[in-house]
């Protein structure tokens, strides 16, 4: 048997993992892409390279936006 099969340990799957582009980000917060490469190359948004493509996971785009809205009150 695969580990994938039994890997329950696992919060997210990969069926269960909603991911986003760069792009992605821009239409949802009406942000310019050169802001969100700042954001991305500061190291305050986790994300992944898949070559020459990058992609963010939804949810931890959404604690980003939590943690700066936090900052901000």
């Amino acid at each position: 048997m695969s580990d994938r099969a039994t890997n329950t340990n696992s919060q997210e799957t990969n069926s269960t993992v909603s991911m986003m582009t760069k792009q992605d980000i821009c239409a949802e917060a009406r942000v310019s892409l050169s802001y969100v490469n700042k954001i991305l190359a500061s190291g305050d948004l986790r994300h992944v390279k898949l070559g020459r493509a990058v992609r963010i996971k939804r949810s931890d785009w959404i604690s980003f936006v939590e943690t700066s809205l936090r900052r901000r009150a």
